[in-house]
């Protein structure tokens, strides 16, 4: 069996590279990554590439543009402490986030990713010594930098689709 380079895998396109410029949200390490060949490629029944549709010509040069690249598809009122409700947010590639919760204090709105509860062996949730329930991230950014970007967009979006939503 001889090897050949021109059986080399290859990622998708970068799903997020419009949203956010220059970021990549597709990255492997391929020093600590598996490599997955579908048992069908091995046996050479490997499916022929899917068409796709052609990406933008013109980069944006910001997240927030004239033409939104993520959307507001619901928004339930929900005021309790900080917190002012819950988002969905839909991206082009066809993600749907629901339940972003959206927060306000001292003038400053931001927004939280879902989150589970935090479950103790007896499967009750786990609270810390004030009595305040914990919680685990489900999703989350790299790094703060991008979710501060991906937050100030949902709240721009939110507050343009919903006006008055976020205080």
């Amino acid at each position: 069996m001889s090897s050949s380079s021109s059986s080399a895998f290859t990622l998708p396109d970068d799903p997020l590279e419009d949203l956010f410029p220059g970021e990549s949200a597709i990255s492997i390490d391929p020093t600590r990554a598996p490599l997955y060949i579908p048992q069908r490629k091995a046996q050479g029944f490997a499916r022929k590439p899917r068409a796709r549709a052609p990406l933008p010509t013109t980069p944006s040069s910001s997240v927030m543009s004239d033409s939104p690249k993520i959307k507001i598809t619901a928004w339930r009122p929900f005021q309790k402490n900080t917190l002012l409700g819950f988002v969905t947010v839909e991206f082009p590639f066809g993600l749907i986030i629901r339940d972003i919760t959206v927060h306000t204090k001292n003038g400053k709105t931001w927004i939280g990713l879902p989150a589970k509860p935090q479950l103790g062996d007896d499967g009750k949730q786990r609270r810390d010594t004030n009595g305040k329930a914990l919680y685990s991230a489900v999703l989350e950014f790299r790094d703060r930098d991008i979710h501060d970007r991906f937050s100030s967009t949902v709240i721009h979006l939110l507050g343009q689709a919903h006006p008055g939503a976020t205080g």
